[in-house]
């Protein structure tokens, strides 16, 4: 019997993305205007790891059009890939100036803010998403990590007992527990 190999798998979502690639740049050929086929086409490149070229999909899909949150969004992740730190998190602030609600723009813009070396401003950025998303786990273990950071082992520990609450399989947040109450004695 023939069984199905995530070798296999990996091959048929490369040929997908290779398909969808090949299909936004004719769109584009045919309009160099269209504003999905940009943005879908950088969202594409991504996923296959071209992040230079993600980014200047992305960047065509928000000039077109400026109220695009998602490709500044996306344009953030591409240029984190890029270790971009400082353009990455002005990505996602201009997606928060679109759509000031979006946990996931304040949980990104605070792994760029603790990136560059800015614990307290990556703490602003990690609480507001969890003011609007108490359940993002990512956000409360960040946090953890930002107090852990800054000396703070006590709330550390109680934000990573609190990720482990939300995610009992969390891969980190038992070990840096575990990290704090000894640094606590």
């Amino acid at each position: 019997f023939y069984q199905w190999s995530e070798q296999e798998e990996g091959k048929e979502k490369k040929q997908h993305l290779l398909l969808a690639e090949r299909s936004f740049k004719i769109v584009l050929r045919l309009n160099p205007n269209h504003v999905a086929a940009s943005y879908n086409l950088g969202t594409t490149l991504h996923r296959m790891g071209k992040f230079s070229l993600s980014v200047d999909s992305l960047l065509l899909a928000a000039s077109l059009d400026p109220s695009h949150e998602d490709a500044y969004f996306n344009m953030g992740a591409s240029l984190w890939q890029m270790g971009r730190m400082m353009d990455a998190s002005s990505a996602y602030r201009q997606t928060l100036q679109l759509n000031p609600v979006k946990a996931d723009a304040y949980y990104s813009d605070g792994l760029c803010l603790g990136a560059m070396g800015h614990p307290e401003q990556a703490q602003q950025r990690f609480s507001a998403a969890l003011k609007l998303d108490p359940q993002h786990v990512d956000a409360l273990f960040n946090l953890g990590i930002s107090h852990a950071q800054m000396r703070r082992y006590g709330e550390a520990l109680s934000l990573f007992q609190k990720t482990m609450q939300l995610n009992p399989q969390h891969p980190s947040a038992e070990k840096n527990a575990q990290t704090c109450q000894k640094l606590l004695q």
